[in-house]
């Protein structure tokens, strides 16, 4: 039962990690813009690790206005030399 619960946490996870999906990626490479996690990809050193928070901020409470997940907004704490 853990582990189910474990899987689904991770797939809901990897939706709201998408930012978007597919569309707001080329939406944003057609404006000539990077996705918000590719763009702090690039602002943090190499190989750092990034330490997410807010990941489920306001989590479903956008429904009413269509497929929006959670708030959209990320945050977190890596290295930059």
């Amino acid at each position: 039962v853990l582990r189910a619960h474990c899987a689904a946490i991770a797939k809901e996870e990897a939706v709201l990690r998408e930012g978007g999906g597919k569309a707001g990626h080329e939406r944003q490479r057609k404006m000539n813009r990077l996705p918000v996690r590719e763009r702090i990809s690039h602002l943090l050193d190499k190989d750092s690790p990034f330490f997410e928070v807010g990941l489920w901020a306001a989590y479903k409470m956008y429904e009413q206005w269509g497929k929006i997940p959670a708030a959209g907004a990320v945050a977190g704490i890596g290295n930059i030399a």
